[in-house]
């Protein structure tokens, strides 16, 4: 994949790249107790847009590494939505995206000019 490109995986793609059920059941473990001094994970921010019913939130979280540089820190943020449905009673339309970005920033690309 090449610099700047967004990498989009459908739900078949998601449900292959997962690890077996007893690695999510440990890094599930991993994040709670990560909870206690190693992580930040700050109260959702959300809006509450119409039909009634409806929101969409973003989730950030900070998971620090042992690595005293910081290099293997996770940073991350889940934007999730719900449009509700007008009646007829149905299903609402959802869909939620992650970003894990690096945590120390890289120098910026040289300016061009021209």
């Amino acid at each position: 994949m090449a610099a700047g490109e967004i990498l989009y995986l459908d739900e078949a793609a998601v449900r292959a790249a997962m690890p077996p059920v007893e690695e999510r059941i440990e890094l599930a473990e991993r994040a709670m107790l990560a909870l206690v001094d190693e992580a930040e994970l700050p109260p959702k921010i959300g809006v509450h847009p119409r039909p009634a019913g409806s929101f969409a939130h973003a989730m950030p979280a900070y998971l620090r590494s042992p690595a005293a540089d910081g290099s293997a820190d996770l940073v991350g943020i889940k934007w999730g939505c719900r449009v509700a449905r007008p009646p007829p009673p149905g299903p609402a339309a959802r869909h939620a995206t992650g970003i894990r970005t690096p945590p120390r920033p890289r120098p910026p690309p040289p300016a061009r000019r021209g």
